[in-house]
């Protein structure tokens, strides 16, 4: 599962496998592209991906990121939830 923590001008990006144990992190841009880019090694693996955020969600959980299953909106307390498609 991947875990997003979405800022106005980046993220924090951590994958972590079925044990619990956190196989990737990074810090990265709030662009898509640089997103896909750091996920896709990990693309055969990826079951979900669940993004903390405020307002500004709405650019990750377009078609192209459809696998995001669960948004979490910290300032509204929102919980946004869905089947999900393709990540790629």
């Amino acid at each position: 599962m991947a875990e997003i923590d979405l800022h106005s001008n980046n993220l924090f990006c951590a994958i972590v496998d079925m044990q619990g144990k956190r196989i990737f992190e990074k810090r990265l841009p709030c662009h898509l592209e640089s997103v896909l880019r750091a996920l896709k090694p990990f693309k055969k693996r990826l079951e979900k991906i669940a993004v903390e955020s405020t307002y500004n969600w709405y650019w990750l959980v377009d078609e192209k990121a459809g696998r995001v299953t669960h948004v979490f909106c910290c300032f509204c307390g929102l919980l946004v939830s869905g089947k999900g498609g393709d990540l790629y």
